[in-house]
């Protein structure tokens, strides 16, 4: 039979060469040869859009529950609590799912954590990143900023960490008096007191830096992160 061998062609287009019954390949995607009975095409690959590296959201998640309380939300429920997208927190569920950290009920969709307290920690620990996504210098300190850093075990009120989103409008210098943290996940919501980061998002921050006064404050949060993770 005569076949049309194409390297991409519109949508539109394949359905009328379909319906008109034309024997077509597109290269890497499509034979659809109704002369010899074929019609074979590419199979869309289920979560393709998941990646190894965990989503921002997720790993939120997964401090979320070792250290304010537990999580058996909806995907609905969940950009309520963590103020996202339905986008954002669906792919958050689908990436803790694909890692078996969690599992989701048939009836309701209601999230379900198969592990907590240090089991949760050890198991996630490698999978979870630091959540600064990178600093800024300012003159003055933005509204909403947690302290973070060396500023939890000392009077410097320096450093601080916001979310990303609230960054977009902060005039930056280069010597300016304060290094504000941009996070990627909002660092308001895992802070108990509403002044400082919480501290195993602090940990993750800290533990790949190499200089002496990062590796002290590491070890002093050791223990914190520690009886934070048994106490759940």
């Amino acid at each position: 039979p005569c076949i049309i061998v194409l390297e991409d062609i519109p949508s539109y287009n394949i359905k009328r060469l379909i319906d008109q019954r034309v024997n077509f390949i597109i290269i890497g995607k499509q034979m659809f040869v109704p002369s010899l009975m074929l019609d074979l095409r590419k199979m869309p690959t289920k979560d393709k859009d998941i990646k190894d590296q965990i989503p921002p959201l997720a790993q939120c998640m997964i401090l979320y529950v070792l250290q304010i309380g537990y999580l058996t939300e909806t995907i609905s429920e969940l950009t309520e609590l963590f103020g996202v997208s339905y986008s954002t927190a669906n792919r958050a569920v689908r990436w803790l799912q694909s890692k078996g950290f969690i599992f989701t009920g048939r009836a309701n969709k209601n999230i379900q954590f198969l592990f907590l307290g240090y089991e949760l920690w050890d198991k996630a620990l490698p999978h979870l990143i630091s959540p600064i996504e990178k600093t800024i210098k300012t003159n003055s300190r933005p509204a909403n900023a947690l302290l973070s850093s060396c500023c939890v075990f000392s009077d410097d009120m320096k450093t601080c960490a916001i979310y990303k989103d609230g960054s977009k409008n902060i005039p930056e210098t280069i010597n300016g008096d304060y290094t504000i943290e941009v996070w990627k996940y909002n660092p308001m919501i895992l802070s108990k007191d509403k002044k400082h980061v919480d501290s195993l998002s602090l940990y993750l921050s800290l533990k790949d830096n190499t200089d002496n006064e990062s590796i002290a404050m590491v070890n002093r949060l050791l223990e914190e992160v520690k009886l934070l993770s048994e106490s759940k």
